[in-house]
């Protein structure tokens, strides 16, 4: 038979990476159509099924390529044994369906469909467990893009993959290493086992990555009898030894806390602190794997800027190597459906050299089109286990400019952080919504409104108003004058940092209160504080200290670690600013003169 296949339009149009490409639509319309009618014949949720269901995806697109360019190369079998489940004759007429769009459609693009369906249909535990959140392919653009900015070596340099489930970072490399390689294809194909290196835990992920892989390379392979390279292997990247000469380390690693052996605790220890998040164990991992000015695309949370558990990595990321970029995601929509971190593209060099962070914030609109803001570069603090005061956006340039000068903290103002010790599920019975004798009132962080208002009972809580505590456990209330501070409240509200006084009201007529988990407890150190604990509230909720805040924290979560470490002003230039408060001054002649402290 006469092959009529063009094989320069075949990788142009089936197989570059085309951000915004216009059939990207009909494949997400369609996968989602699948996940629908899986579900609804009952094979969500049962890990043979979501993997039967995804073989027949991407087998089919298979067969529809091998069809197009007509070619009699089979698949490449499953990395292990599976018994696939016949599926419903509706469900296989859908994905002969999505076939026929695949395989005329970006490889990159499919690619991340096949891990979509799989994950989608995987069950809740087996998901969360593993972290499963496959790259989306305007973020590996993106990654790509920043490895190309700091000058990765795609045209020699050896690049891997550590958490390759789905293959969309694989693909994205692959085409670095193409379009550096135009003239040496034939030879490239050859080197690629040693050049390009996946790793993924899970088998049939590792297989999904591997056959992606080898869609892309089936018009350079095509017609010259040319084995497709097998560059994905099954392995805990975790227990891996990796060589340490890798130019180009790209990943979306797991999140989540992580069980450690007594090896890898020794092994891992120097970014330990507490509890082990996956995530910071593959930048330790990726670090250790990369040669002398090696470069580390990552896609992360942002905890790691702020939180104490992660004081040992940034001491590490900070003191061991450089990091040279963080680029913020404007919104958390459009990363990964069902996550709630705020994350990060984060570009770290394996160098020892001083160089300011690049601060950028990342905007994809609905086509995937990317657009950047960077404010600048920012130095890290002397102090690497503190928390990174890094801009999101231009409008936080001066708080990230000014604040490191400040070395006072709230301690020097005489107060000290704690968290409500009342975690209300573990109490039962002993919370009512009437009255009994020696309840007191429960304080949740609805109770705390905008503007330093208090409001009891909550509206939400009605039923939860009152705690009946035994005198065993007398050291659970909270019986002093103190300030409440919201311990969660996320980046897309309009106020990150909300305060209020303890109404003494409350404590004169009942004795005490009791403090519920979510509020964090600000409570002086002595009966007569250096700073009033009204001027103390007003600083809390004032705009500039919540902007200065929002280039701290990484999470949702306001810790009392954050707030200890909040640089502000000496106590001794607040004369003015205490009478503001005491006079009952508008709030944005107090958020002056608090943006005036900052700046002098």
């Amino acid at each position: 038979m006469t092959n009529q296949f063009d094989q320069s339009d075949f990788s142009e149009e089936v197989f570059k990476v085309i951000p915004g490409e216009v059939s990207k639509p009909t494949l997400t319309i369609l996968r989602r159509a699948i996940v629908r009618l899986a579900k609804k014949h009952r094979l969500a949720g049962d890990g043979r099924m979501a993997k039967s269901v995804a073989y027949t995806v991407v087998n089919s697109v298979w067969r529809s390529i091998a069809a197009l360019i007509q070619t009699n190369r089979r698949i490449r079998p499953l990395f292990a044994a599976l018994d696939i489940a016949p599926l419903p004759c509706d469900l296989i007429a859908l994905i002969h369906e999505f076939a026929h769009h695949a395989s005329k459609s970006p490889s990159i693009l499919t690619t991340f469909e096949f891990g979509q369906i799989y994950s989608s249909l995987l069950p809740d535990h087996d998901r969360k467990s593993g972290g499963i959140h496959y790259t989306p392919p305007h973020i590996a653009h993106e990654m790509v893009l920043q490895a190309r900015r700091y000058h990765a070596n795609f045209a020699t340099g050896r690049i891997l993959e550590p958490s390759a489930g789905g293959g969309v970072l694989l693909l994205a490399a692959l085409g670095e290493l193409l379009a550096a390689n135009k003239k040496a294809e034939i030879e490239l194909l050859a080197d690629l086992p040693s050049r390009l290196i996946g790793l993924e835990i899970d088998p049939f992920a590792a297989w999904l990555a591997q056959v992606a892989v080898d869609i892309r390379l089936l018009p350079i392979s095509f017609g010259k009898n040319i084995a497709l390279p097998r560059i994905v292997r099954t392995a805990d990247t975790l227990q891996v030894d990796l060589e340490e000469d890798l130019d180009l380390v790209l990943m979306n690693p797991p999140y989540g806390r992580q069980k450690l052996t007594a090896d890898q605790r020794e092994k891992f220890t120097r970014v330990l602190y507490g509890h082990a998040n996956a995530y910071g164990l593959f930048l330790d991992q990726a670090l250790r794997a990369t040669k002398r000015n090696g470069i580390v695309v990552a896609l992360t949370p942002t905890s790691f800027l702020s939180g104490e558990y992660y004081k040992n990595l940034r001491v590490t990321l900070g003191g061991e190597a450089n990091l040279r970029q963080i680029g913020f995601f404007e919104t958390r929509a459009g990363v990964f459906d069902g996550v709630q971190q705020e994350l990060a593209v984060t570009t770290i060099q394996n160098s020892k050299s001083s160089q300011p962070t690049l601060a950028s914030r990342i905007h994809f609109n609905a086509n995937g089109d990317l657009s950047r803001e960077i404010p600048g570069a920012f130095d890290l603090p002397q102090c690497l286990s503190a928390p990174w005061i890094l801009p999101r956006d231009r409008t936080q340039i001066s708080a990230a400019q000014n604040a490191p000068s400040m070395t006072y903290r709230l301690t020097d103002w005489g107060y000290k952080v704690k968290t409500g010790p009342i975690i209300w599920n573990r109490f039962g019975s002993k919370i009512s919504g009437s009255h009994r004798q020696d309840s007191v009132p429960l304080i949740f962080a609805g109770c705390l409104q905008k503007d330093g208002e208090f409001s009891w009972p909550c509206d939400a809580r009605k039923d939860k108003v009152w705690l009946n505590i035994g005198s065993d456990q007398n050291h659970l209330l909270q019986s002093k004058p103190c300030a409440l501070l919201q311990r969660t409240t996320s980046k897309e509200q309009s106020r990150r940092l909300v305060a209020t006084a303890l109404p003494l009201s409350l404590i004169d007529e009942f004795g005490a209160v009791a403090v519920e988990n979510h509020v964090q407890i600000l409570e002086p150190k002595t009966e007569t504080p250096t700073v009033p604990l009204e001027t103390l509230v007003a600083f809390l909720n004032c705009s500039t200290v919540d902007t200065l805040f929002r280039c701290i924290s990484g999470s949702a979560s306001v810790s009392a670690f954050e707030l200890n470490a909040l640089p502000i002003p000496s106590a001794a230039h607040l004369a003015y600013l205490n009478d503001l408060v005491a006079h009952r001054a508008p709030s944005s002649e107090i958020n002056r003169e608090i943006q005036r402290l900052y700046q002098q």
